[in-house]
């Protein structure tokens, strides 16, 4: 099946970078192992040094054999971040590697398998000089502080495409998607609230012709 990535034309500031609006049966988008949706490199997703913050709305359906990979902003070199439902140690890590190769894992200690079976939203913003909060269903459940890879330049020469899900075996996302956005500002909790509330709504409608989100 396919689904329909947008780039919504917008100056506003912290807008969305891309959404996934929809799926040929209206249903999400379902990912079995190594299923994957492969993002062209774009300016608008390499959060350089600044903040960001990453909302999706899944229904994992299991444990892979080794983790759950949700996103990655480069699927291969440096100056890149992955995200994932480690499965084994029961947490959530934000993984930053640097220009010289370097990986630095950060774990949220939150057990996504609890959640399995059913549609919830999620948002991990990050502060980049503080923490990094991970929400669910609009409430804070686990933080973790990244401050020592705030010089991480996420995307600096690094050209590759980004990955929602897992190409490699026994590593994708099992489930599926209702929702993915990015965005370049780390969301308040409030933000994150209205962000839940409105989830089931298409973001064409969500806003309408406001330009301050």
């Amino acid at each position: 099946m396919s689904a329909t990535l947008t780039t919504p034309k917008t100056t506003s500031g912290g807008e969305i970078i891309r959404e996934l609006v929809n799926a040929s049966d209206g249903a999400g988008l379902h990912l079995a192992d190594q299923g994957n949706i492969s993002l062209v490199n774009s300016a608008a997703a390499e959060f350089g040094t600044a903040d960001f913050s990453i909302e999706f709305v899944l229904n994992q359906t299991g444990d892979n054999t080794t983790d759950n990979y949700i996103f990655y902003s480069h699927v291969s070199g440096n100056s890149r971040i992955r995200f994932y439902n480690d499965i084994s140690a029961n947490t959530v890590v934000l993984k930053f590697t640097n220009s010289g190769g370097t990986n630095t894992n950060y774990s949220l200690v939150y057990d996504m398998a609890a959640d399995y079976s059913t549609p919830t939203h999620y948002v991990l913003a990050a502060d980049r000089s503080g923490l990094a909060t991970l929400y669910k269903n609009g409430n804070n459940v686990a933080t973790v502080d990244i401050s020592g890879s705030s010089s991480v330049d996420i995307g600096a020469s690094n050209t590759s495409a980004a990955n929602i899900g897992s190409q490699t075996n026994g590593s994708g996302v099992l489930g599926t998607f209702y929702r993915f956005r990015t965005w370049n500002k780390a969301l308040t909790s409030a933000e994150v609230q209205t962000a839940y509330e409105r989830a089931d709504v298409d973001f064409a409608d969500q806003y309408g012709s406001q330009t301050s989100k």
